[in-house]
C-alpha cells in the first residue's frame, strides 16, 4: 500500500502587509519616548485602550485565518493517525506469535546448556557449588549465533563455558593448597605445644586447641606465640608454687611460735616426758631458724645454643633441686 497525498493549493495568504507595516511604524514613532504626566492620566488610559483593541483585533484575525487553513491538515492528520494505529495492531499480533516462537527456541537452547552443565556436575560434584557462576540470563546462552546449524553448542559458547570451568579449577586448587598449609600449621601447633611444655616442665601442658585461628599466621609467628604462651603458663605455675611455699612458710612460722610458747611453759613446769618432746621440737626450731637465716644466691645467665634434650635435662635438674628460675625468652632453631 502506498499513501498519496496531493496539496492542491499551497498555503499562500495574501494580505495588506505593507499597509499594516506602515501603520505600525507610525504608531511606534508616535508613542516612542512619550511620557504622560499625572494630569494626562485619563488621556493615557484612552491611548492604552486603543492600542489594546488593536492587539486584540490583530490576534483574532490571525487565528481565524490560521484555523481556515489548518482544518484540512487536521483532518488529514487525524485520518493518518488512525491508519497507523490499525496497521500497528496487526503488526503487534504477528509480533506476539514471533516472540512466542523465539522464546520457545531460547528455552530449547537453555535446556541444551543445562544438560551440558548437569553432566559436568555429575563428573565432578565439586563444580556444583559454583553453579551460580553460569548466569543463564546472559544473551550468550540464548543467542542463535552461540549454536551450530544442528542446534548444538557452538564454538563461542563452548569457549565461554570452558573459561568459567577454568576459573572454578583455579579456585578449587587454591582451596586445596590453603587447606594443606592449614593442616601443616595444625601439626606444627601440636608438636610445638608438646616440645614447649616438656622443655619448660609445665605440669599442665599447653592445649593445641587454644591456637585454632591459624589462617593468617606465619609459621614463625605461630611458634613465637606458643612459646610466649608457654612462658606465661610457666610464670603462673611458678607464682602458684611460690604462693604455696609462702603459705607453708607462714604456717611453719605460726607452728614455731606456738612451739616456742609451749617450750617456755615446759621450762616453768618441766617433766621428763615434756623435756623429751622439748628436745625434739627444739631441733625443729633450730632447723627452721637455719633455713630462715640461710642466705640465698641470685644470678642471671643465658644459654647460647645447647641441644633441646640437654635443655630439658637442665630444666628437670633445676626443678628437682627446688631451684626457682624464670625463662625470659627462648627459641628453638
Amino acid at each position: 500500500m502506498e499513501v498519496k497525498a496531493l496539496v492542491e493549493v499551497k498555503g499562500v495568504i495574501k494580505f495588506n502587509r505593507e499597509e499594516i507595516e506602515d501603520s505600525l511604524k507610525r504608531i511606534e514613532e508616535k508613542y516612542r519616548g512619550l511620557v504622560f504626566t499625572e494630569e494626562e492620566l485619563s488621556l493615557g488610559k484612552e491611548e492604552r485602550a486603543k492600542l489594546n483593541n488593536l492587539v486584540k483585533d490583530l490576534g483574532t484575525y490571525r487565528k481565524s485565518v490560521v484555523d481556515e487553513f489548518s482544518t484540512p491538515i487536521k483532518e488529514f492528520e487525524t485520518f493518518m493517525k488512525e491508519a497507523e494505529k490499525r496497521a500497528k495492531e496487526i503488526s503487534n499480533n504477528i509480533d506476539v506469535q514471533i516472540k512466542g516462537f523465539e522464546e520457545k527456541q531460547k528455552q530449547e537452547r537453555l535446556e541444551k546448556v543445562k544438560e551440558f552443565l548437569n553432566k559436568k556436575f555429575e563428573e565432578n560434584p565439586k563444580y556444583k557449588e559454583f553453579e551460580n557462576m553460569f548466569v543463564l540470563s546472559d544473551s550468550i546462552y540464548t543467542n542463535k549465533g552461540s549454536y551450530g546449524t544442528t542446534g548444538n553448542i557452538g564454538m563461542k559458547l563452548s569457549e565461554h563455558l570452558t573459561n568459567i570451568f577454568n576459573q572454578i579449577d583455579e579456585i578449587l586448587a587454591g582451596r586445596e593448597a590453603a587447606e594443606k598449609l592449614l593442616q601443616e600449621k595444625r601439626e606444627l601447633v601440636v608438636s610445638t605445644c608438646k616440645s614447649t611444655s616438656e622443655m619448660l616442665g609445665l605440669e599442665i601442658h599447653l592445649d593445641p586447641k587454644n591456637f585454632v585461628y591459624l589462617k593468617d599466621y606465619e609459621l614463625q609467628e605461630i611458634i613465637l606465640e606458643i612459646q610466649e604462651a608457654g612462658n606465661r603458663a610457666k610464670k603462673q605455675q611458678d607464682d602458684k608454687l611460690e604462693e604455696i611455699k609462702k603459705r607453708e612458710y607462714e604456717k611453719a612460722q605460726k607452728e614455731l611460735e606456738k612451739k616456742e610458747v609451749e617450750v617456755k611453759k615446759e621450762e616453768i613446769t618441766p617433766t621428763p616426758k615434756v623435756e623429751e618432746k622439748t628436745e625434739v621440737k627444739q631441733e625443729e626450731v633450730e632447723i627452721l631458724e637455719v633455713q630462715k637465716q640461710e642466705k640465698l644466691f641470685y644470678a642471671e645467665f643465658s644459654i647460647d645454643g645447647i641441644p633441646v634434650q640437654l635443655a630439658r635435662e637442665l630444666s628437670a635438674w633445676l626443678k628437682s633441686n627446688n631451684v626457682k628460675y624464670t625463662v625470659k625468652s627462648q627459641e628453638v632453631k
